[in-house]
């Protein structure tokens, strides 16, 4: 084989080393600018002119090769050739939700549909509807233009040096969907349809057998409103059907654990610092550091990080119940109240509660768990304050029967306000029990889990001279059958 003949040519301009180079006869434009060490910063990367005999015969765009790789205008050099390399003209920055954000150079033609190609186009993060550019002229001085790609044509805007094109986040917040945190079996966002009710959510399947079934919230707030709905509901009536819920838009369920504890981390530890305060603190501000968790949790509502919630399933109640409590409490106003009720004493999980809509005594209890053995359910108090004639402020103390109460009797099971404070007592030595037949009594215990009260059982046998082998017996039996089989004796 014979030798390849060699060719001098000339590399000027914006060249890294402009010089003449010695190639071999079958080099191009871009074997040239390698030997050249390149383009300096202010050379043109999209218009370099190979000139021959004088005249220019082909412009070069470097463009081609390095981002869409396309040889057609890399042409073979000859004796002689002139490569000359232009400042740069036309600089044009990009940043944001694109795949390949930088500062090009544009041609003179070319638009922001065609940069946008450059930059390997948009992610699917940004949001098309509201392109930024920021263009400073001597005319206007510096001014911005929001573009909406998804309109027909509008992606044809002209460029101009020194423009600055921003494609924002798009809203990362779901809009048709609802959530549910808790003791749930796949607990996270749903899609919401106008025909979604809470029965099709809540079923033997997706229950835990931990869930508590006499407790649940629905907290229930349009997208731009100030206010929430509190909706407590039991899901014992769902699984029966006795209740069920059309379900809106961007409603929040929260379902809790039977048997509570509490969990031993950090970040525990801060959120429910929200739900573990009484109601003497509740018009108190929030601090920073409970302020900062209610805006996180608030901010995080619909977006990517509820997708998938299974870390919830163990979450205690007073970490469910945290950024609730925080969100009611910090939409009271002058105007309106704040939605929480206190309940202390004999129940399972004391503390502080959001009161729903139309909300009474009896679902407080339910919400802190029911009584505990050594409630004393003839006596509660119920202290609420309130502002009489003269404006001064006073407080009120009712006494309240839990067992009128449990049964529904509207006396005792009175309507919840704001700040109102519930106190259960502890059983005594002492204490009697009012007269109630004893079918309603018995009842009442199987309602609230207190069917192996021995005390209880030794008042019933002796009050109604009833033989304890029949009353034990129904004690045992589930809720249903135990009011059934009282109801025939």
């Amino acid at each position: 084989m014979g030798k390849l003949r060699t060719i001098q040519i000339y590399l000027v301009g914006e060249a890294y080393r402009p010089s003449v180079f010695t190639i071999n006869s079958l080099s191009t434009i871009t074997h040239a600018l390698f030997a050249s060490g390149g383009i300096n910063s202010i050379g043109s990367l999209r218009n370099i002119e190979l000139k021959r005999a004088g005249k220019t015969v082909a412009n070069f765009d470097l463009y081609d090769l390095l981002i869409f790789g396309n040889t057609e205008h890399d042409k073979r050099l000859q004796q002689g050739d002139v490569i000359f390399i232009p400042t740069v003209q036309k600089l044009v920055s990009i940043a944001g939700n694109v795949r390949r954000p930088a500062i090009y150079e544009a041609k003179g033609n070319e638009t922001l549909q065609d940069l946008l190609k450059i930059a390997g186009g948009v992610m699917p993060s940004g949001a098309l509807d509201m392109v930024q550019i920021s263009r400073k002229t001597p005319q206007t001085g510096l001014e911005v233009k929001t573009v909406n790609l998804l309109s027909n044509g509008v992606a044809n805007v002209a460029l101009k040096s020194g423009d600055y094109i921003n494609v924002p986040d798009a809203s990362d917040e779901f809009s048709n969907a609802i959530v549910v945190n808790g003791a749930y079996a796949s607990p996270g966002l749903i899609q919401w349809q106008s025909d979604l009710t809470l029965s099709s959510l809540i079923n033997k399947n997706t229950l835990l057998n931990n869930t508590d079934l006499d407790y649940g919230l629905i907290i229930r707030r349009d997208k731009f409103s100030k206010q929430s709905e509190v909706i407590q509901f039991e899901p014992s009536k769902v699984l029966d059907q006795s209740f069920d819920l059309v379900l809106n838009k961007f409603d929040q369920i929260t379902l809790f654990n039977r048997l509570d504890y509490d969990e031993d981390d950090t970040e525990t530890k801060v959120s429910e610092a929200d739900a573990d305060y009484s109601v003497d603190r509740i018009q108190e501000d929030l601090d920073e550091s409970k302020a900062k968790y209610a805006h996180e949790a608030q901010v995080a509502s619909f977006t990517a990080k509820q997708l998938l919630s299974e870390s919830s399933k163990t979450y205690s109640r007073k970490k469910l119940l945290a950024p609730i409590i925080a969100r009611l409490k910090d939409e009271g106003s002058d105007l309106e109240t704040i939605k929480l009720a206190e309940v202390n004493g004999e129940v399972k999980y004391p503390g502080v509660y959001p009161i729903a809509k139309g909300g009474r005594v009896r679902d407080l209890i339910l919400a802190a768990g029911g009584l505990k053995e050594s409630a004393y359910a003839q006596h509660a108090e119920l202290s609420r304050s309130y502002i009489d004639d003269s404006h001064t402020s006073k407080v009120e103390h009712v006494n309240i029967n839990l067992i009128d109460a449990l049964l529904g009797v509207s006396a005792s099971n009175q309507s919840l306000l704001s700040k109102d404070k519930l106190n259960v007592l502890k059983f005594q030595i002492g204490m009697t029990l009012a007269p109630y037949s004893w079918q309603e009594r018995l009842f009442f215990m199987a309602h609230t889990k207190l069917r192996k009260t021995r005390h209880y059982l030794k008042l019933f046998s002796e009050q109604e001279g009833l033989p304890k082998k029949p009353v034990l017996k129904l004690l045992f039996l589930p809720v249903k059958s135990c009011k059934k089989e009282s109801e025939r004796m």
